[in-house]
């Protein structure tokens, strides 16, 4: 992350249903502890795209088997996206979850990220 960056760190989730049917914790970690940029590069400015439109589409790109959430940690909307069952292995059962921790974004930004997310759904 430099500064004056705006992204987001993605963790994962993973956990196995064994054969009762009942979950069991697997890893957990991050999959891009450095962040991932949602600055806009010079042609995306060009064409009118700001962080928020390019955060909003990374949300919604492949939202896995189950869409995504926001989960709100405090009153202050710094929350974090979850896309629970991102990916399914059926033959063992692995199931990971991938969550999207925002950082560089005003309260303001991640609000209009928060709700053209949920307005999409």
């Amino acid at each position: 992350m430099k500064e004056g960056d705006k992204g987001f760190t993605i963790t994962f989730d993973d956990s196995y249903e064994n054969e009762d049917g009942e979950t069991e914790d697997g890893d957990s970690g991050f999959i891009d502890e450095d962040g991932v940029s949602m600055l806009p590069d010079e042609d995306e400015v060009e064409d009118g795209m700001t962080a928020v439109d390019k955060a909003v589409d990374f949300l919604l790109d492949d939202p896995g088997e189950d869409g995504i959430h926001y989960s709100d940690s405090d009153t202050h909307l710094r929350g974090w996206w979850t896309k629970p069952v991102y990916e399914r292995d059926y033959q063992t059962g692995l199931r990971t979850d991938r969550s999207y921790h925002p950082y560089g974004f005003t309260v303001d930004e991640l609000s209009e990220i928060r709700l053209r997310v949920a307005g999409s759904r």
